[in-house]
């Protein structure tokens, strides 16, 4: 092992450090929020967790949109919800490998049906370094100034000094302003620091924002975009689009107002979707995210900090967990991409047929529901209809490796030496999956590639982000033949003081040596505050 827990016996004695102390407050009001980060700053491959406080406390659980930006290369982003419930939400994501030097937007939105618009919520950024590249002095984090004292935050640790790998016993007292203890909500972030030089203040990793908009959070997640005639470049207007769930088998529909907007609405649901866009119509079209009104940031002071030696020992950091990493179990398991939770009402598998040139002759040789005629105009497809035969009014809805097909005639040209399956739909339990769209009959085509026919107006869309609140201890978790070094030695956004204003928090050093610092943010009624400390770890 690379270190062991010192077992402590009797009682503990908390010391105050008080000349370390630092402590802000802010009246909480309806134009205030705020985000807790475990970090002020972060390198590519971090992990970024964060708490929000949002104003309008609410017992029922919503959920909240938020967009993550990279400056400079957008499919690095993200967009996903998290729950709120009493004003309260947690999340996380990760910086990629890939991510360069740069400023990372994170957004929260909602959609004003009234406006048929996207409002910000509020506006936020996160400054990101490459620990392989040159690095200019860092922008501070913006943040509000700080207004009319709320209450006081005091740390206190059970001994001047620790070591690696010991136990580490804390004790937080919340209290108004006159003194008297105040239960309070916590969150709290423990971090190496040696990227700060001794003569400066630890940075901060609070944001207090003004709200931009007062929510009106949802209790399903919903999501809105503008949909683009590409033939004469105009939006859409007072029509409808229909949105395919591809793992599903479903297809919903939304109305389209007069500037092309058009959203839906999904039961909460952790994980992605795989959809696509469809026009009925059949017309080309583009279908797009919903900008909000551009925000110019405000400049802000930049703080000189020595960060080379700190990227150097971050890169050390990342061999020794590659080195020392466990084996991630193999796994040959292949998603199935064919199958929905439904049975087809008709199949057939293709490599049980030879000798058949195109799907015009199998529908000949052997019996299925799908029919095709030849006309001057191309080839006509029918479904039998099993309740009033022989056959449905209309063309069948064609699904080629789950992306609908508007043009029959593309969908019947598929080499059939491509083919692996066909599934047919045309009873009524069936056919109701696909809704109007598939009233004649659904014929759905699996291919060896699927690649090949992904419709370019599909997107995956983010649910709700599994939080990462009850990761408040990793020494707790980790590999007991890995050295304990990540920069992040606890996070916990999750923790209350009890009716006398005392919270005591417990957890284990890392194997680093030098300055460590905490950082408290709290919430009572009265607004928030804010308090970080520092103590140091050195050799047995």
């Amino acid at each position: 092992m690379m270190f062991k827990f010192l077992n402590r016996i009797g009682n503990i004695f908390f010391i105050s450090i008080t000349s370390l102390f630092i402590s802000s407050s802010w009246i909480f009001g309806q134009d205030v929020m705020a985000i807790h980060f475990d970090r002020p700053f972060y390198l590519n491959g971090d992990n970024v967790r964060f708490k929000i406080y949002l104003t309008e406390p609410n017992k029922k659980e919503t959920f909240l949109d938020l967009l993550v930006e990279n400056q400079f290369d957008k499919d690095l982003g993200y967009n996903f919800f998290i729950p709120i419930k009493d004003n309260i939400g947690y999340g996380s994501f990760s910086i990629p490998h890939t991510s360069k030097t740069s400023t990372w937007k994170m957004e929260g939105q909602w959609f004003d049906a009234g406006n048929s618009q996207i409002s910000r919520i509020f506006n936020t950024h996160l400054k990101v370094f490459n620990d392989s590249e040159e690095i200019s002095p860092i922008s501070a984090v913006p943040k509000s100034n700080p207004v009319n004292p709320s209450g006081i935050i005091k740390i206190h640790f059970d001994k001047p000094i620790y070591h690696p790998g010991e136990q580490v016993h804390l004790k937080v007292n919340t209290s108004d302003m006159s003194g008297n203890p105040s239960q309070a909500k916590l969150s709290v972030s423990i971090l190496h620091r040696p990227y700060v030089r001794s003569d400066q203040p630890p940075m901060s990793s609070v944001n207090v924002l003004p709200l931009e908009s007062v929510p009106s959070l949802k209790d399903v997640l919903t999501w809105t975009r503008r949909a683009i005639n590409l033939d004469n470049g105009l939006p859409l207007s007072n029509d409808i689009m229909a949105i395919f769930l591809k793992e599903e088998g479903k297809i919903v529909f939304a109305k389209v107002d007069t500037s092309g907007v058009f959203s839906w609405q999904f039961q909460p649901f952790y994980g992605s979707k795989e959809i696509q866009y469809f026009d009925p119509m059949g017309r080309n079209i583009s279908v797009m995210p919903i900008p909000v009104n551009p925000k110019k940031n405000q400049v802000q002071d930049s703080i000189s900090i020595g960060l080379r030696s700190y990227f150097g020992t971050n890169r050390i950091r990342k061999k020794i967990n590659f080195l020392f990493r466990p084996e991630e179990p193999s796994t040959n398991w292949v998603k199935d991409t064919i199958r929905w939770p439904f049975e087809p009402d008709h199949t057939l598998l293709l490599q049980d047929y030879e000798n058949v040139r195109s799907i015009e002759e199998l529908t000949k040789l052997i019996l299925t529901p799908l029919r095709i005629h030849k006309s001057k105009d191309g080839l006509i497809p029918k479904m039998v209809n099993p309740l009033h035969k022989p056959f449905f009014n209309g063309p069948p809805l064609f699904i080629v490796d789950r992306c609908l097909e508007a043009d029959p005639n593309k969908a019947l040209s598929v080499k059939i030496e491509h083919i692996v399956r066909m599934d047919f739909y045309n009873l009524p339990k069936t056919i109701g999956h696909f809704g109007h769209l598939g009233r004649h009959g659904v014929v759905s085509i699996s291919t060896k590639f699927p690649l090949l026919n992904q419709s370019s107006i599909a997107e995956t869309i983010n649910g709700i982000k599994a939080s990462d609140k009850n990761l408040n201890n990793f020494l707790e978790h980790k590999n007991d033949d890995l050295p304990a070094i990540d920069p992040l030695v606890y996070w916990n956004p999750d923790i209350m003081t009890n009716q006398h204003g005392v919270a005591e928090i417990i957890f284990n050093q890392s194997d680093d040596l030098g300055t460590f610092v905490i950082e408290v943010f709290a919430h009572t009624p009265g607004g928030f505050s804010h308090a970080m400390q520092k103590y140091q770890v050195k050799h047995w």
